[in-house]
């Protein structure tokens, strides 16, 4: 064997996966959003009616990005039940008040009864009357009854309405839920991918647009399942591409513990320390460098 063919059978030892160069290890990775990439699919049985966002728009988490053709009246149902849900909350207050202000003159009416039926017997210890004493003893026992009766039907009336207003909350749940889910909304703050689909398309179906929070990039490295247990959390590695203005650095975040069985490769999360660059080039493929 001569000296060019060593050269040659030791370059393509290098390149054979589970060889480990003095430098790292090395892999094939993409460049993607530490969260994912988000597909945002609408209301199945809802018209585009309204887009909010283009691609590349940075929106925060709860912004509306698309209206569908059912928004509009779901939404008038929701305020209809809101407003039912209100105006019961008010007759319970006004019931309630009623029931307050009739028990405080059925008190006092109890009160003279008892005044007036304890006056009588001191005043007339030795002179009572029978007749007058029952009928004093009567309003007494009426003005207690009439109070007790007042309580009773309060507490019944307040049941049927806060039973009632229970029921309206559910429906009022129901319907702002049927309004939502005719809407599109950012769930984290992040930026606008891309605007797959136009107004008056069906919402429904493949994904209306796909977006990402791009703050912290990683590299999402394919490694040779020989070379998994070389690597541990916290190993730095260098990122190379020549579509990038210079080389990014990380760290290993996390390893994958599944093995695809036809390419014998594994996965490893590599957490960028600047992701300004990185995230102006999602899903691009770079090389990755894992250091000793």
């Amino acid at each position: 064997m001569n000296q060019k063919t060593l050269v040659v059978t030791f370059a393509c030892l290098l390149t054979l996966p589970g060889i480990l160069p003095a430098e790292g290890i090395g892999a094939i990775g993409y460049l993607m959003p530490s969260g994912g990439m988000l597909d945002m699919g609408g209301d199945g049985d809802g018209v585009i009616a309204e887009l909010l966002v283009k691609s590349g728009d940075h929106v925060d988490q709860g912004t509306l990005l698309m209206r569908t053709s059912r928004s509009a009246s779901l939404k008038i149902m929701a305020e209809l039940k809101q407003l039912e849900v209100l105006q019961a909350e008010q007759e319970i207050v006004a019931v309630v008040e009623l029931s307050a202000f009739q028990e405080k003159i059925a008190l006092r009416s109890l009160s003279r009864a008892k005044t007036d039926l304890d006056a009588y017997k001191n005043v007339h210890k030795q002179s009572i009357r029978k007749q007058e004493l029952l009928q004093r003893q009567r309003n007494l026992q009426d003005a207690d009854s009439q109070l007790k009766l007042l309580k009773l039907e309060s507490q019944r009336s307040l049941k049927a309405l806060r039973s009632t207003l229970s029921v309206m909350k559910k429906d009022l749940v129901l319907a702002e839920t049927h309004y939502e889910s005719s809407l599109l909304r950012a769930p984290v703050d992040g930026r606008v991918l891309s605007v797959n689909k136009q107004v008056g398309e069906i919402a429904g179906g493949a994904p209306v647009l796909s977006m990402a929070s791009i703050d912290q990039m990683l590299v999402e490295a394919e490694v040779y399942e020989g070379d998994l247990l070389e690597i541990s959390i916290g190993m730095r590695a260098e990122i190379s591409s020549a579509s990038l203005p210079e080389k990014l650095l990380g760290a290993v975040q996390r390893i994958g513990r599944t093995i695809d069985r036809d390419s014998r490769l594994g996965k490893v999360w590599i957490l960028l320390d600047d992701s300004e660059v990185a995230a102006r080039f999602l899903g691009m493929e770079v090389q990755t460098t894992i250091l000793p």
